[in-house]
């Protein structure tokens, strides 16, 4: 069989007529490889397309921890390599023979010539490459495809193509209770999208205990220093719950957004809202900046309220002010503040303590809040946010 006959077994060639199959069959090589025999290496540069004529080969990429993971397996009819026709032209995955194969070797440059000098052809071409890719992801994804990408409102102004090239760097992933997702101090090597679960997100306070500041559930963006400077985890979080998510490579997202400078806008912009938003959360959002109080950072003990019989400082919740010994509680041993017929109830893992009845225990709940909140999170962060 001649080899422009044989190109006809692939699908991105199918629309071709005579002429267009035998111009590519002019840059194509026969090679056979041995088992194991890598035949790709993600990151390198995308020289050549690979055709599986023959036998089966496996599809790997890098995990943040350094492994690789078994994505696809490819047999006869297949494409894989299409970095080598579409920007940023980088093999996305490693490949390797997993028994004696025969692979057509498209020369990529050559193609891209090819494609460039007919527009008919090329046409045929990036059209079919492009349903290969997304076939490709909706298997990485699970199944599911892009569509799930579109969940996250940081990827709304994404096109298709944007969210493609997203997709190709991105593996769904499951956790089991209790798994790490991040740590703080650690190398941001992945953006973690939540689809299903729950994750709590901690930091150290300045006595080296976990505190919980976030958390996190589907819709939800985690590891955002992954695509920002100083590409350092800032917290540490585990999943509190089976969770699913989809995991993006951090150095591929920032090679991504390095070689697309639109795409690159568009994500750092949005990721820079997500820690606005964050960070204020932490803070204690409130409608008036100096209700924050952000010079909670710096400075000695205050009070922040009073009505009677209770207080709130900058570092503790005081009840019984009128007795010569109130029951000071510290803010850091408090796990949660709620009300409860007009009273506020103060949760503590030594047990509940109560308030006595208040004018306003809303606002004292929700000025607590804040302080917490303060207490854990801002004083050890001011540096890096704020410098």
């Amino acid at each position: 069989m001649e080899e422009h006959e044989r190109l006809r077994m692939f699908g991105i060639f199918s629309g071709l007529d005579e002429e267009g199959l035998r111009a590519i069959a002019r840059i194509v090589t026969p090679r056979r490889f041995g088992g194991g025999e890598k035949v790709t290496a993600e990151g390198a540069p995308a020289d050549h397309l690979y055709l599986v004529a023959d036998g089966r080969v496996a599809v790997k990429i890098r995990q943040a921890d350094g492994t690789e993971e078994q994505i696809d397996e490819l047999g006869p009819g297949e494409v894989l390599g299409w970095g080598a026709v579409v920007e940023p032209h980088v093999y996305t995955a490693s490949v390797w023979a997993t028994g004696p194969a025969e692979l057509l070797v498209v020369d990529g440059k050559a193609l891209r010539e090819l494609c460039d000098a007919n527009i008919d052809l090329g046409h045929t071409v990036f059209k079919k490459i492009g349903e290969v890719m997304s076939a490709r992801l909706g298997h990485m994804m699970s199944g599911r495809g892009i569509d799930e990408l579109h969940r996250f409102k940081f990827l709304k102004d994404l096109d298709f193509d944007e969210l493609d090239a997203i997709g190709r760097i991105s593996r769904v992933r499951e956790f089991q209770t209790g798994d790490l997702l991040a740590a703080e101090g650690t190398s941001a090597d992945a953006l973690y999208l939540f689809l299903r679960g729950r994750a709590e997100v901690k930091v150290r306070d300045p006595d080296g205990r976990q505190v919980v500041i976030d958390q996190i559930g589907p819709g939800d963006v985690l590891g955002w220093s992954a695509a920002m400077e100083p590409h350092i985890y800032t917290a540490s979080a585990w999943a509190v719950e089976p969770s699913e998510a989809i995991v993006v490579n951090g150095p591929r997202l920032r090679e991504l957004c390095a070689c697309e400078k639109n795409l690159g806008y568009k994500i750092t912009k949005e990721v820079g809202e997500i820690i606005s938003r964050r960070f204020g959360r932490v803070l204690g959002v409130r409608d008036d900046l100096r209700a924050k109080d952000v010079r909670a950072f710096d400075g000695p003990e205050r009070v922040i309220w009073e009505d009677g019989e209770v207080q709130l400082t900058t570092e503790a919740v005081l009840i019984g002010m009128a007795t010569d010994g109130p029951e000071v509680i510290p803010l850091e041993a408090l796990q949660n503040v709620d009300v409860v017929d007009g009273q506020v109830v103060f949760r503590m893992a030594t047990g509940d303590v109560w308030s006595p009845l208040l004018a306003d225990p809303q606002e004292l709940a929700a000025l607590t809040r804040d302080a917490m909140a303060r207490t854990r999170y801002a004083q050890r962060r001011k540096d890096y946010y704020l410098s």
